[in-house]
C-alpha cells in the first residue's frame, strides 16, 4: 500500500480520520490475515517524526509492515505530481517484490468492511480491483466524522450507509455538477449521476485508474490506464456501497473552473472526452452500475435509473466511437468519408448505426472511390434533411463484431485465404478475395490497411461497396 502526504491538514486527515478508517476490525485487521501487507508511506523531512512515532502508527505496525520514507527530489508543489512519483516508486517496488500495489489518497474515509472486501477478491484470484471515492467538502465532513471517535481508541467503524449518509450532508459541488440533469455539467466528465429518490445515487464512471493491481501483469499507457484488456477473472469493479465506500475529502473551491459554464450532459462531447482518456478497460469500468445507497434498494428504482444510464452511456460510446474512426480518416487520407463521420456525430446518426461496443473492420471509401459513385451519391450522403441514405452506407461498410484475439490483426487476409465471406452491419455479404497479390472485397480493392484504431481494424479501399457488384 502506498501513500504520500505532507502538510498539517493531510497529515491530520491520515492519522485522525484515514488510518482510524483503515483500522476497523473488519479492514486492515481482516485484510492481514488474508494476505501479507506492507504500507510504504511517503512524506517530507518536516513531517516524519509526527508520522513515524504517532501512536496510531504504532498500531498499524501490529498487523503489517510500515515503512515512513523520505521524499527526495520531489517538488511538492505540484501535489499530483508528487503523488505520481510515490505511486511510481511504489510499483517498482511492488514489480520487483513480485507483489501487488494500492494506491491509498490520505484524506480518505473507508467504510468498515472495505478492506474484508479487497482480500476476499484478492484471494479469489483477481489481478486488478477497480473502485471511485464520492467527494465531501471538507470542513463538514470533517468536523462531523471526527466527532464520531471516541477519545482514546484507534478505530472507527462506520457502515457503508451510515458514511453515504454522511457524505451526502456534506456534499461538494463538483459531485452535485455530475448529476445526470445537472445545468453546470463539468468539462472533466469521469463520472455520471443519477439520482435514486430517498435511497441514493447511480453512478457510471466512463474511465477510472486502478486502485489495486499487479504491475507485471498491467501495464500503463501514457494516461495512467491500463493498456490493454483484462481476461475475465482478472479484474472487478467494487460497486455496491454495502461492499465499499470511500469518501475523499476537498476544499470547497476545488476543480471551480470544471462546472462554472452553464452547460448540459451532451453524448457527443462526453464521447470526445472519453476518446483522449482512451484504454481498453473503460468498456469494462463503463458496463458497471455503482450503487451508493443510504437505505434498503428498491429493486424497481434503481432498475428505471440504470436504464437511463445505459441509454446515455450507448450514445456516448457510439461518439466517441465515431470520432475515434474520423481521426483515423483523416489519419489516412480519406476526408470525404471524414466529413461524413463528423456529420454523423453531429447529427446523432452515429448512435443509431452503432451497436454494441465492441470493435469492427471498418472499411473506407478513399476520395476518389466516393467521387467515382457519381454526383448523385455524392449529394446524397451529404443530404443533411435525408439522413437515410448516409446511415445506409455507413452500415454497408462496417463489419461487427471483430475480435483481435480471434481474427488476427489482418482480419481481410485470414478470409481471404480462407475464402470466408464478410457480413456487413446492413446485412450485406461480400466475399473475399485474393488477386495478384491484392485484396478484394466484392470488387472493391483494398489499398491501404488495417489500421488498428482501438478495437477495429481500418482499411482503405479503392471504391464504394454497393456501386458495382
Amino acid at each position: 500500500m502506498v501513500t504520500a502526504v505532507w502538510g498539517d491538514w493531510h497529515t491530520k486527515m491520515l492519522l485522525e480520520m484515514n488510518i482510524p478508517t483503515l483500522l476497523a476490525p473488519d479492514n486492515m485487521p481482516a485484510l492481514s490475515k488474508q494476505v501479507d501487507v506492507t504500507y510504504l508511506i511517503y512524506t517530507r523531512a518536516e513531517d516524519f517524526d509526527r508520522l513515524n512515532d504517532a501512536p496510531i502508527i504504532q498500531e498499524m505496525r501490529r498487523h503489517m509492515k510500515v515503512n515512513v520514507t523520505l521524499f527526495k527530489n520531489v517538488d511538492l508543489s505540484n501535489p499530483i505530481a508528487a503523488h505520481h512519483k510515490a505511486w511510481t516508486l511504489g510499483i517498482e517496488q511492488a514489480r520487483a517484490s513480485k507483489s501487488l500495489i494500492m494506491l491509498l489518497p490520505p484524506d480518505v474515509a473507508w467504510s468498515q468492511n472495505a478492506f474484508k472486501t479487497v482480500g476476499e477478491k484478492l484471494v479469489e484470484g483477481y489481478q486488478a480491483i477497480f473502485m471511485t471515492y464520492l467527494r465531501a467538502e471538507d470542513r463538514t465532513f470533517e468536523k462531523n466524522i471526527l466527532a464520531l471517535r471516541a477519545t482514546g481508541v484507534h478505530s472507527l467503524e462506520i457502515s457503508g450507509s451510515e458514511l453515504v449518509t454522511l457524505c451526502v450532508r456534506s456534499f461538494h459541488p463538483l459531485m452535485a455538477a455530475y448529476l445526470r440533469d445537472s445545468d453546470y455539467f463539468p468539462i472533466h466528465p469521469e463520472m455520471m449521476f443519477w439520482p435514486v429518490k430517498d435511497e441514493g445515487m447511480l453512478l457510471r464512471v466512463l474511465a477510472r485508474e486502478m486502485f489495486l493491481f499487479n504491475p507485471s501483469k498491467a501495464q500503463l499507457n501514457a494516461v495512467a490506464l491500463p493498456s490493454r484488456q483484462f481476461k475475465p477473472g482478472e479484474a472487478c469493479f467494487l460497486d455496491d456501497s454495502d461492499d465499499l465506500f470511500a469518501v475523499s475529502l476537498a476544499p470547497l473551491g476545488t476543480d471551480l473552473t470544471w462546472h462554472t459554464t452553464p452547460r448540459k450532459a451532451d453524448p457527443v462531447d462526453v464521447g470526445g472526452w472519453w476518446l483522449a482518456y482512451d484504454s481498453p478497460v473503460n468498456d469494462f469500468v463503463v458496463t458497471h452500475k455503482i450503487r451508493w445507497h443510504f437505505a434498503p434498494v428498491t429493486e424497481k428504482k434503481w432498475q428505471a435509473a440504470e436504464v437511463a444510464s445505459d441509454l446515455f452511456i450507448r450514445r456516448a460510446a457510439a461518439s466517441r466511437e465515431a470520432n475515434r474512426l474520423w481521426l483515423g480518416a483523416r489519419q489516412l487520407g480519406c476526408n470525404t468519408a471524414a466529413k461524413l463521420i463528423a456529420l454523423s456525430v453531429y447529427s446523432g446518426e452515429a448512435a443509431r448505426v452503432a451497436r454494441g461496443r465492441r470493435g469492427s473492420i471498418v472499411l473506407l471509401p478513399s476520395d476518389g472511390g466516393v467521387e467515382a459513385a457519381g454526383h448523385d451519391v455524392d449529394d446524397a450522403l451529404f443530404d443533411v434533411e435525408s439522413p437515410r441514405a448516409r446511415m445506409r452506407i455507413f452500415k454497408d461498410h462496417m463489419v461487427a463484431e471483430y475480435h483481435q484475439d480471434t481474427d488476427g490483426y489482418h482480419p481481410l487476409l485470414k478470409r481471404a485465404l480462407s475464402g470466408s465471406d464478410v457480413v456487413c452491419v446492413s446485412g450485406k455479404s461480400h466475399a473475399v478475395t485474393s488477386k495478384q497479390g491484392s485484396i478484394f472485397v466484392g470488387e472493391s480493392k483494398v489499398v491501404s490497411g488495417p489500421l488498428a484504431l482501438g478495437p477495429h481494424a481500418v482499411y482503405v479501399i479503392d471504391r464504394m461497396l454497393g456501386t458495382g457488384d
